[in-house]
């Protein structure tokens, strides 16, 4: 039997918005508009070429702070917030580092 992982309750510090390079699909993009806004084409950011990245289908970034953190730590577009914000692993072992 797969031993699972205790997720931890978000202390909403904002260290996941802040420090990490938050990646973009296309499904993203179309799901939530007001990304286009403030996003960047990835390739510019890790020198990967464009090649690569359409083949990868994650085309685009956020800027770091994520554009879409509010003041008290909360994220304006929770409803329709990209995938890897939704997939990221509240209280693992990076999140408690950069918390700190």
């Amino acid at each position: 039997m797969a031993r699972q992982k205790k997720q931890i309750e978000c202390v909403k510090c904002g260290s996941c918005c802040k420090c990490f390079r938050i990646v973009l699909s296309l499904a993203d993009v179309n799901k939530e508009p007001r990304l286009q806004k403030v996003m960047i084409p990835i390739y510019k950011i890790l020198g990967k070429t464009r090649r690569y990245m359409a083949e990868k289908k994650l085309p685009f970034a956020l800027p770091k702070p994520c554009p879409f953190l509010l003041p008290n730590n909360e994220c304006s577009i929770y409803e329709t917030r990209p995938q890897i914000c939704r997939d990221y692993p509240q209280g693992d072992s990076k999140c408690l580092q950069y918390e700190k």
